[in-house]
């Protein structure tokens, strides 16, 4: 989802950080800008870290990335960021950080709509403490979450647009097939 908003709705230079054993897995997505990071080794923590500053600063390049380190379930009381967002952003200069926001529901039908939400960009020069960086990131983040959750929650999709359709729903086609 995260490449398709890149390439065809934002025309971004983008690239993604994922676990190492997810990618391990998942080898073909290295082609896509997919890089990997060893979280349980310090040392190659810090090298991916570096890496995804060196590919940003001075670009209009975007990384997307699962900042608590993890994914974890949608309805998670607290996200918690890993300091590794905070440090990418103190090694590039003047760093725009926006909170995006997904979440899977069955609404009226049997399959999945995928809600998304891109929060307000935060603006971090170069100074800021990577603590006061986490704390900002997992704040937006549990705030664009909690719109999304709500919006799907109520279903107010007016502030959301289609972008990427999937097949008919099994409800639908057998509406379709008894009308005929």
């Amino acid at each position: 989802m995260t490449i398709e908003l890149s390439l065809g709705q934002f025309d971004l230079d983008a690239f993604g950080m994922m676990e190492h054993k997810q990618l391990h897995k998942y080898r073909f997505l290295s082609r896509i800008g997919m890089f990997s990071v060893v979280r349980e080794d310090a040392q190659s923590a810090m090298f991916s870290l570096r890496y995804a500053a060196q590919l940003l600063k001075n670009t209009n390049r975007s990384l997307w990335m699962f900042p608590q380190g993890e994914l974890i379930h949608q309805d998670c009381p607290v996200i918690s960021c890993e300091p590794g967002i905070g440090i990418i952003a103190s090694l590039i200069d003047d760093c725009r950080i926006v909170p995006v926001a997904l979440r899977y529901e069955l609404l009226r039908e049997q399959r999945a709509t995928c809600w998304i939400k891109i929060g307000g960009p935060l603006m971090f020069n170069s100074g800021v403490a990577i603590r006061e960086i986490t704390a900002a990131v997992s704040e937006a983040l549990m705030s664009t979450r909690n719109i999304v959750r709500s919006d799907a929650i109520s279903e107010d999709s007016s502030m959301y647009r289609t972008f990427l359709k999937g097949s008919m729903s099994m409800e639908k086609r057998f509406d379709r097939f008894t009308r005929r």
